[in-house]
């Protein structure tokens, strides 16, 4: 099985409501209390662009990044904040 293919977080979440759990995937995309993280986090992510370069030369690419004193090879990071097993199909 392939990985779902997505463009933004808005595809993702659709993604998401389809294959999770009613109740799982309430509790996930409501985010805390009020809400007000999430709707602060989802400006503040809202107001950066990728900035596509063409014709540039790829044949030595380098993704290594520093960050809280050690060297990533990819500067991916993710956080699970919510309910650590929410998604699965076992809760």
């Amino acid at each position: 099985m392939s990985p779902p293919e997505f463009v933004n977080l808005e595809e993702l979440e659709g993604l998401a409501a389809a294959v999770l759990p009613q109740n799982a995937y309430d509790y996930i995309a409501a985010g805390a209390e009020s809400g007000a993280a999430l709707q602060h986090n989802t400006a503040a992510f809202s107001r950066y662009r990728i900035l596509p370069r063409c014709l540039v030369d790829v044949s030595r690419v380098d993704t290594r990044v520093r960050m809280f004193g050690a060297q990533f090879l990819l500067h991916l990071c993710s956080s699970m904040a919510a309910c650590v097993g929410a998604g699965s199909s076992s809760c």
